[in-house]
């Protein structure tokens, strides 16, 4: 499963969309409240098997919650620093880019223009971190 987190309603219900179309809805969980720290988060999963998702992706974009704060909350933590972060954002700003890769995160993602840009860039950015890569997820139950 992929995480996708502090995303405003549009932009979910666009993900959302292109997941379905990819196949891959299933696959993705989509928080409807921005979370702001490592205990939020776990308790948003809410999966009763413990596992950790393949990845999680944060919206460097969002007004409603601090992402660097979310961001060395869980790289500090043990089992959570596993977990590889994409940024997902406009990424106009240079400072933004270093901030989220000195924190720990794992690749940045520029968002696409209109709808067709997002489910390429889903077809191939999202698709890589489900199906190709091997994951802490694959063999890490424990996210307490």
């Amino acid at each position: 499963m992929i995480l996708i987190t502090n995303f405003n309603m549009i932009e979910n219900s666009l993900l959302t969309k292109v997941a379905k179309e990819l196949g891959i809805s299933e696959r993705c969980k989509y928080l409807e409240t921005p979370v702001a720290n490592r205990d939020e988060l776990v308790a948003a999963l809410n999966d009763p098997s413990g596992k950790l998702p393949r990845a999680i992706i944060i919206n460097l974009d969002s007004d409603d919650a601090d992402w660097s704060e979310l961001v060395s909350a869980l790289k500090s933590h043990a089992i959570w620093k596993l977990v590889p972060i994409m940024g997902f954002g406009r990424l106009e700003d240079i400072e933004i880019v270093k901030k989220f890769y000195a924190l720990g995160g794992a690749s940045c993602i520029r968002k696409p223009d209109g709808f067709e840009g997002l489910k390429k860039i889903t077809e191939t950015a999202i698709r890589y971190w489900l199906d190709v890569s091997f994951m802490p997820s694959d063999y890490v139950t424990d996210v307490a």
